[in-house]
């Protein structure tokens, strides 16, 4: 599979958002198989009765503080007005406040406009766009305008927050706070504002009884105007909007651009687009705690069912980054460093739902432009246990396929491991030597057969520590010696074979030549499992030996090999 292959353009493009008569959006409403979540739909078909609830809430020409109140929190409200020129000179404010997605408390124009997109959507997860000439406003949308100001210093800028309740045609209603930038006066149903601020200078009393001067910023009345389109692309700076899950791009539409992110970030090694700030819950377009390939299908096939992203979501993603030093990835998924047989180890896949794995025999590098031979599976650096030379710990593998080209499996190398079997992918394996450690800890396999590794020269001490499971282990006829193991070593390391088989998968049916016979050399430890019945030795024309030490034989006829 190619994960990371142009998109077409002919990929169905889904508009999030589309224009209705009376709010700028469709009212068609979808529902959602998950109770918990939140659909898109669902708020705009309800849109109206949503807006007059917040009515309720925030009485117009009410005030966003709390005059007067003991007790308070962001739905509290008063008929007494704010005067923030004099009371930030007393270190007094009575304005109420909200919180904020990050943490903070935000009052004023902002903090309303966020409370009211909180209460709206059911959600803290916007995203922030800037405005410019191309902006697009939608109902729902906490927009931040800006004005330079004239004052006594010089020049300022002047912001103000507005949520949009309704689009008809270029004209836009809306509700605010702070309008008047002095009061905290709560406003529906606004369709005007002022194209232009103004300052005068006022004194002020502070704390400490002194005057001092100051600048009171307010609408200039004879600049009100109508607010359209062209109003917020004049003064807008940004936008805050939902998150609607799959909406990478945040162009307001699930499209190929969508699905090229998708593909080119979490698919190919783990990781988000700009991963301090976008959550992994942005790719989990279904809601269904996992990311996979079935959102990546609902962002390139298409759906109607378009959630909004809930606030403490932590889905789990099916690829995984791999650690690595100097690793590139392939178009297979996989991840590749050089090595120093002149090839290249394979070090794991980024996808961790795989359960059929096949390694290429010939990958890639785009670094230099030339192609190479797989010849290692696992990787280490500097001689020393790193953790990113293991290749794919906990991954659901069950089986592996190795291919030919692949001539030595490292330490470690499917440590951990939950796969059931080891496959030979070719008819001529190349492979020579399984270093210590290489099935650390695979408890789930049972048999391995290495019967076709008829180039098979050393199997390492402790390749299969911590093996629990294992009951057979398939060797192959070379021609040469085998090695398994070595000195006071053994192969099964610490953990007791219980009775285990090491078979010989010999072709020949003649004692002659002598060369027919199949020379196994064991270790010291092994050898003792072995005199202990913990460790047999089955087929037929092969040799034992202990430390250059005859042991036995068997011939032709298949049998065990008893000390």
């Amino acid at each position: 599979m190619k994960l990371l292959k142009k998109l077409t353009s002919t990929m169905l493009s889904i508009t999030v958002i589309a224009s209705a008569a009376a709010t700028g959006l469709p009212t068609k409403s979808y529902t959602s198989a998950a109770s918990n979540k939140v659909m898109y739909s669902t708020v705009i078909s309800q849109w109206q009765s949503r807006i007059n609830a917040e009515k309720q809430k925030f009485p117009s020409y009410s005030y966003w503080n709390h005059k007067g109140k003991s007790s308070y929190n962001d739905e509290t409200y008063t008929y007494q007005p704010c005067d923030h020129i004099h009371e930030k000179a007393l270190n007094q404010s009575y304005c109420s406040k909200t919180r904020l997605a990050n943490g903070s408390d935000c009052g004023q124009c902002y903090g309303f406009a966020y409370k009211l997109a909180k209460d709206i959507w059911g959600t803290t997860q916007f995203y922030s766009n800037n405005i410019d000439q191309n902006y697009e406003p939608k109902v729902g949308d906490n927009v931040r305008l800006e004005f330079t100001v004239t004052t006594k210093q010089g020049t300022a800028k002047q912001s103000h927050s507005i949520f949009i309740t309704g689009i008809s045609g270029n004209n836009i209603t809306f509700a605010d706070c702070n309008g008047d930038l002095e009061n905290c006066q709560i406003r529906w149903d606004r369709t005007t504002y002022y194209d232009k601020i103004i300052a005068e200078d006022v004194w002020v009393t502070n704390s400490n009884g002194t005057s001092v001067n100051k600048a009171l910023f307010k609408g200039d009345q004879s600049s009100i105007t109508t607010v359209n389109k062209a109003f917020l692309r004049k003064h807008g700076t940004f936008y805050d909007r939902p998150v609607i899950a799959g909406d990478l791009n945040k162009n307001g539409i699930l499209d190929s651009g969508d699905a090229q992110i998708f593909a080119e970030t979490v698919m190919a090694n783990g990781r988000t687009s700009n991963s301090n700030h976008t959550p992994l819950s942005y790719y989990d377009v279904n809601g269904d705690g996992h990311v996979d390939y079935s959102d990546y299908n609902e962002i390139r096939y298409g759906t109607n069912n378009w959630r909004i992203v809930m606030p403490n979501e932590y889905p789990t993603c099916r690829w995984k980054s791999l650690n690595h030093t100097s690793g590139w990835l392939y178009y297979d998924g996989s991840y590749y460093v050089k090595n120093d047989l002149g090839g290249v180890s394979w070090i794991g896949s980024v996808d961790s739902e795989i359960v059929d794995m096949y390694v290429n025999s010939r990958v890639y590098c785009p670094s230099d432009g030339c192609w190479y031979d797989v010849t290692e599976i696992g990787h280490e650096a500097l001689h020393e246990r790193a953790s990113w030379r293991t290749c794919t710990a906990g991954y659901k593998y069950k089986t592996f396929h190795i291919p030919d080209t692949v001539k030595r499996i490292h330490s470690y190398a499917f440590e951990d491991w939950t796969a059931t079997s080891f496959e030979f992918s070719g008819s001529n394996p190349k492979l020579e030597t399984i270093d210590q450690f290489a099935f650390y800890n695979c408890k789930s396999l049972k048999t391995l057969d290495l019967s076709p590794a008829k180039k098979l020269k050393t199997v390492g001490n402790y390749a299969f520590e911590g093996c629990t499971a294992l009951y057979h282990v398939d060797i192959p006829y070379t021609g040469s010696a085998i090695n398994l193991g070595s000195g006071s070593g053994s192969i099964f390391g610490n953990t007791d074979p219980s009775s285990a088989t090491i078979e010989m998968k010999n072709p020949n049916n003649s004692t002659s030549p002598s060369s027919n016979y199949q020379r196994i050399n064991i270790s010291d430890k092994d050898y003792n499992y072995w005199l202990n019945n913990n460790l047999y030795y089955h087929g037929k024309l092969f040799k034992l030996y202990h430390n250059n030490t005859y042991l036995g034989k068997v011939d032709t006829y298949i049998n065990y090999l008893r000390p």
